[in-house]
């Protein structure tokens, strides 16, 4: 009996591995036409603009983004409060910046190139800017020029 169940369960393993498998939408890598949203939380940005400390990437070297021309207002509105809870943060801003800007962006002290990749682990049409550099202060001076080619800061 033991026997039984047990070439049932890894045949039901089996198939939900493959049917998960077959019916998740693939990645769609990030294009450089495209453009992301960044939700800053309190002290990430001021009256008019995003402030260098909305950009900085979390202890994994990661910036979380969201690819916004793949998701309607009432996606962002979703994710946005789904982020928040996540953070136990009210998120207050949201602005944008096109990914030919975040890979553009050099530093002469610096032979490091920001990249955009899709990372939907959590959220569908999720992104994450990676490379960063290894200093503190090449990050914060790449936060800072991230921070000045946002636009459209739209407070919450």
């Amino acid at each position: 009996m033991e026997t039984f169940r047990s070439m049932c369960r890894s045949i039901y393993n089996a198939f939900h591995k493959l049917s998960v498998s077959l019916f998740r939408p693939k990645t769609v890598p990030v294009s450089s036409e495209e453009t992301v949203c960044r939700f800053l939380f309190a002290g990430e940005f001021n009256r008019t603009s995003a402030k260098w400390q909305g950009f900085m990437p979390n202890r994994d070297l990661e910036t979380s983004v969201f690819r916004t021309d793949r998701l309607s207002d009432a996606e962002v509105i979703h994710i946005r409060s789904k982020v928040s809870e996540a953070r136990r943060k009210q998120c207050k801003a949201t602005t944008y910046i096109s990914v030919s800007d975040i890979l553009a962006t050099l530093l002469k002290s610096s032979t490091c190139r920001l990249n955009v990749i899709a990372s939907e682990r959590q959220y569908r049409w999720h992104a994450d800017i990676l490379n960063w550099p290894g200093t503190q202060q090449d990050r914060m001076a790449f936060s800072q020029k991230l921070a000045k080619k946002s636009f459209g800061l739209v407070r919450h």
